[in-house]
């Protein structure tokens, strides 16, 4: 590891997100906490810095500090509510937590981007969830996957993300919908809910 003291906050983030593609969590951890402590300045108060929060919360959720994770994450969509993605995945983490109305509270900004946002269906996916609503959840999420499928920068990653929440789910004969795999309560997979950017995925679209 470079002497992290001689590094400014562009390359502490480039370093934070390749450790966090290799899964090198503690690596991740490490470069994120610095780029975020240097001083007022030195990361721009902005866009740049909530990624680099929002990051730091998805490794938390990696290693399972699921209430860290959560901190870090609402003060990364505190600071830029375009970060829908967080926005997302701090709902998502809220209900694997069985926090349902700090969930819902979470998630309810993305009912107001409109029918044309990935967002706004993927939102509406999980609330279908909390309500045990399976058939309108799955339809809410594969419209989410399909118009980011068909936006003009993809977050392949959060396709990849939302299919395995898609193929957890029971289907109409109360049973998972991959025959070949065991029925898992959606609930039960935190590890992969916050893979989205780790993988390269974009965050604001």
């Amino acid at each position: 590891m470079p002497d992290i003291s001689k590094l400014d906050a562009p390359e502490l983030l480039h370093l934070g997100i390749e450790a966090a593609g290799r899964d090198d969590h503690g690596a991740a951890i490490t470069y994120l906490k610095q780029a975020i402590d240097l001083p007022a300045g030195s990361i721009a108060i902005s866009s740049d810095y909530a990624k680099a929060l929002y990051m730091l919360g998805a490794e938390y959720a990696q290693i399972g500090l699921m209430d860290r994770a959560a901190d870090y994450m609402a003060q990364a969509i505190d600071m830029d509510d375009t970060l829908h993605t967080a926005r997302f995945q701090l709902g998502l983490l809220h209900l694997t937590q069985a926090q349902v109305e700090q969930s819902l509270q979470v998630l309810a900004p993305l009912e107001q981007l409109g029918d044309d946002s990935c967002f706004t269906h993927i939102g509406a996916g999980l609330r279908h969830l909390i309500h045990d609503e399976f058939v309108d959840c799955r339809n809410s999420l594969l419209r989410g996957i399909q118009l980011n499928s068909e936006s003009a920068s993809p977050n392949l990653a959060l396709n990849g993300d939302l299919q395995k929440l898609l193929a957890a789910l029971p289907n109409a004969e109360g049973t998972a919908a991959d025959q070949d795999a065991p029925a898992a309560e959606p609930t039960a997979e935190a590890s992969f809910l916050m893979s989205s950017y780790n993988r390269g995925g974009g965050a604001t679209n």
